[in-house]
């Protein structure tokens, strides 16, 4: 269950001691009356109390070996294969790179960031290696807004595009981008952008073959942009399943010597 980030301040000022009077009771009330909400206070305590007992690192370290021959730990595995091998069906690394994390304040978090991280975590990560091209493109997917007004351009539909394009809109987005490109000069100081945004919103509805001749376009241009256009031309290749063509093209890229994206090529190429 998901409860809203005021919950969370409740929770975080409950366990700290901060809630006073009726408006302690009301919250008590509260968790007695949600078993969620209840079980959310216990797991959160126990994370609190086991550090705040003087746990260390060590401490943690010693259980950990008698923890993974344990049958707690072997029950934990099989969720974990159960979990993952029905994630692999939705998407799973889209799951990761979207979900927000909807916790209380940051002890808490780091906190718990830790004991996952003495208790395995590793277990909770896909294993990218057996990951389809598809689920790295939803993984590293992802693009820098349209800042075309900032640049000096203040022409209405500049504008109009601009944010259509930044709130996601990109239906309208294309819409608007299509007449504009029909008529629009390749020395115009921001061809190249409209042009990306235009990849980038087919992309986004669905017409991968579109935007991946736009992109190999730019990426073949003279313009200093062009390996952010092969960025997003490696996962318009990733997001229709075509791994090899993926690979081979990072392989080139890699050796231009180019550096923008090129530590997330080689991740990539790794996982491919």
């Amino acid at each position: 269950m998901d409860f809203d980030e005021r919950t969370y301040e409740l929770i975080e000022r409950y366990l700290n001691g901060e809630l006073k009077g009726q408006e302690l009771a009301d919250f008590e009330a509260r968790i007695e009356s949600i078993p969620q909400l209840k079980e959310e206070i216990n797991i959160n305590k126990e994370l609190l109390a086991h550090f705040n007992e003087g746990h260390t690192v060590e401490d943690s370290d010693k259980d950990l070996g008698n923890f993974f021959k344990s049958r707690e730990a072997d029950d934990f595995r099989k969720k974990l294969d159960v979990a993952l091998e029905n994630s692999k069906k939705g998407a799973i690394t889209k799951n990761i790179k979207e979900a927000k994390v909807k916790r209380m304040g940051w002890k808490p978090l780091a906190i718990a960031a830790s004991v996952l991280l003495l208790l395995g975590m590793f277990f909770l990560i896909p294993n990218m290696n057996s990951a389809s091209p598809e689920d790295l493109y939803a993984y590293h997917t992802g693009h820098d807004n349209l800042n075309l007004v900032q640049k000096g351009v203040d022409q209405v539909y500049i504008s109009e595009i601009q944010k259509a394009f930044n709130s996601k809109d990109y239906n309208l987005a294309g819409q608007l981008l299509q007449p504009v490109l029909d008529t629009l000069s390749s020395n115009s100081p921001y061809w190249f952008d409209l042009n990306l945004a235009s990849g980038l919103s087919f992309m986004q509805t669905g017409k991968e073959v579109k935007a991946e001749a736009i992109f190999k376009s730019l990426k073949e241009s003279d313009f200093i942009d062009a390996p952010k256009a092969t960025w997003h031309y490696v996962l318009a290749l990733l997001k229709q399943g075509k791994g090899e063509e993926a690979k081979n093209e990072i392989q080139s890229y890699l050796k231009t010597g180019q550096s923008y994206k090129a530590d997330k090529m080689k991740e990539i190429l790794g996982d491919l």
